[in-house]
């Protein structure tokens, strides 16, 4: 199974996205500024962490999981 991160995904649009990947058997992750769109999603890994503060390392690091 592939993995794919969507960043700022927890909205409408990325609603959606994840529903069709995961249709297509990807393992979703979604990075999200905040959890206060949060919405339900089954087997989605959310990560609450605001890229535009972090580092250069630490956000490859992240895109590296």
């Amino acid at each position: 199974m592939q993995k794919v991160l969507i960043i700022g995904g927890l909205g409408f649009i990325g609603w959606h996205i994840i529903k069709v990947l995961q249709a297509q058997n990807y393992a979703v992750s979604v990075l999200a500024r905040s959890d206060k769109k949060t919405q339900t999603h089954e087997n989605v890994e959310i990560i609450i962490r605001d890229i535009q503060t972090e580092s250069d390392e630490d956000v490859i690091a992240l895109l590296a999981q």
